[in-house]
């Protein structure tokens, strides 16, 4: 089967990727990129395994291989060795009206487990 995307990278970019692969310490997501990218490497130097072949030796699944390819074509060496911005800012602390009502409902619940426990307890 014919690959979509397929990676031929220069010397120079086949060197920047040599050194996330060997430095001693860089984020595990950038060392495991750069190796999918040197060995699924289609030009001159690069040894162009298939894509079962590089997740065997990468310790991925192939369709990692296939994803992680099609962001490097698609956005470049310098953006694709960085991290995808999620998809959509959460806020951490809901509003006002939320924490209230949320409360509300708690407190609630815990008046009517209690007095399943115990009868006698007064509101």
């Amino acid at each position: 089967m014919k690959k979509p995307y397929v990676v031929c990278l220069t010397e120079e970019e086949r060197g920047r990727l040599h050194d996330p692969v060997h430095k001693g310490r860089v984020a595990a997501y950038r060392r495991r990129h750069a190796q999918v990218w040197l060995l699924s490497d289609q030009g001159e130097h690069g040894p162009g395994h298939p894509d079962r072949v590089v997740a065997a030796r990468v310790a991925v699944a192939h369709r990692t291989v296939e994803k992680l390819r099609a962001r490097l074509v698609w956005h470049g060496l310098e953006a694709a060795l960085g991290r995808q911005p999620r998809g959509r800012a959460r806020s951490r602390v809901p509003d006002g009206e939320v924490r209230r009502t949320w409360w509300r409902f708690t407190t609630q619940d815990a008046r009517i487990r209690l007095h399943g426990l115990y009868p006698n307890i007064s509101d």
